[in-house]
């Protein structure tokens, strides 16, 4: 932040409702499920092919073309000029080569035994045949494109959100004895003030480190995404051993992922934060490695589990089996799960004497936050770890 008054800008895609697909509809079947809301399948990618079977009845006198795909007004389902007409073997008895259905219009084979063809210019053949049941299968065209106006994906809209940060302040009181400093000054001869100011600023920077992990499990704890449960001791009982099971860990990080991914169509995990039983189960995985370690103060990173960065924090600030995901967006800057804004990193009232010979400081942090995609996190929770 460079002024109080700074905000953030991010553009958000919101999708028309998708949920009255039907996925018990037959694939290559016009079925009655679709949604004109869908953004990612139109109508057509149910039809494989336009071409599908006529009901033939009335010992092949009668052939018709009405139901399943062809189910519709002229304009959308039967399309005349197409059909062919079949025998019980499979052999061609007669095709149509052009609308109008009059039997001028189709080419007959002479051993067909079919002397006349009207239709009712809806779906429906009259046969007249020499031989009962000589017509006993027919196929025609249907119109796939059940939705003539061209909005075959729906819509996705982009809003433009924006939030003007409020600036809070995030304080730390400091207070030190006159007698350590005097014993600081002469023994070791170092500013008491500068040292002690130098710790406080560490004890703000884990303060501002656990604010941002409370703030960010709070949002996945109501996001609506159920927590992933992991058995440590899945194997119990059989062949696989407890390092065995630890190994499949990854399939319950990639369904966090999963679950952001079938709810937004983007998400994964970029990041992992855990309780410290949690973090330390990780080390059982073979993709483990401490790249990128840190000293072990406040919320600190251990190392990363097949190139993702692993933190652990104290379970006063996650509960001690408890991973929590967070993913980013790596090609939108703005797309985020909380944005900071920092307006003044450290500020410090400066040392006050009192007449108990104490001194004390005041320290804070100005800035704000916001959750813009609470949907970018999501827990796992790890069972039966042992030695708890």
């Amino acid at each position: 932040m460079e002024t109080a008054k700074d905000s953030i800008k991010y553009i958000k895609p919101v999708y028309t409702t998708n949920t009255s697909i039907n996925r018990d509809d037959a694939f290559g079947a016009a079925g009655s499920g679709f949604s004109q809301n869908v953004t990612y399948e139109s109508k057509q990618s149910r039809f494989p092919t336009e071409m599908a079977n006529g009901v033939v009845t009335n010992t092949g006198n009668t052939v018709a073309f009405t139901a399943n795909e062809f189910a519709g007004s002229p304009t959308n389902g039967y399309i005349p000029g197409y059909a062919i007409l079949y025998d019980v073997n499979g052999n061609v008895l007669a095709w149509e080569n052009k609308p109008g259905g009059a039997i001028a219009n189709w080419v007959v084979s002479p051993s067909s035994g079919i002397t006349g063809i009207t239709f009712d210019n809806v779906g429906t053949y009259t046969i007249t045949q020499s031989v009962a049941n000589t017509v006993a299968n027919a196929v025609g065209r249907y119109n796939s494109e059940k939705d003539l106006s061209g909005v075959y994906l729906g819509e996705v809209e982009l809003t433009m959100l924006s939030y003007q940060f409020q600036v809070r302040p995030i304080t730390l009181g400091v207070t030190w004895t006159t007698l350590s400093e005097l014993v600081l000054d002469s023994t070791v001869g170092v500013s008491t003030e500068e040292v002690i100011m130098d710790a406080a600023g560490q004890e703000m920077k884990k303060s501002l480190d656990f604010f941002g992990v409370k703030i960010a499990y709070a949002a996945a704890t109501t996001n609506g995404y159920a927590p992933i449960v992991f058995d440590a001791e899945a194997g119990a009982g059989t062949q696989d051993s407890y390092i065995h099971t630890a190994q499949t860990i990854s399939q319950a990080i990639e369904r966090v992922g999963d679950v952001m991914y079938n709810s937004l169509g983007r998400g994964g995990v970029s990041r992992i934060v855990g309780g410290p039983a949690a973090i330390t189960y990780l080390r059982l995985n073979a993709g483990f490695t401490t790249k990128g370690q840190q000293p072990r103060i406040g919320g600190y990173q251990v190392g990363e589990l097949y190139g993702i960065p692993v933190f652990k924090v104290p379970k006063a600030i996650l509960p001690e089996t408890t991973m929590m995901c967070v993913w980013k967006n790596e090609n939108n800057e703005a797309d985020v799960s909380i944005a900071f804004g920092t307006l003044v990193p450290f500020f410090s009232t400066g040392a006050l004497q009192r007449k108990n010979f104490y001194k004390e400081a005041g320290l804070a942090s100005f800035g704000d936050y916001v959750v813009l995609n609470p949907g970018y996190f999501g827990l796992i929770q790890i069972q039966n770890i042992r030695g708890l």
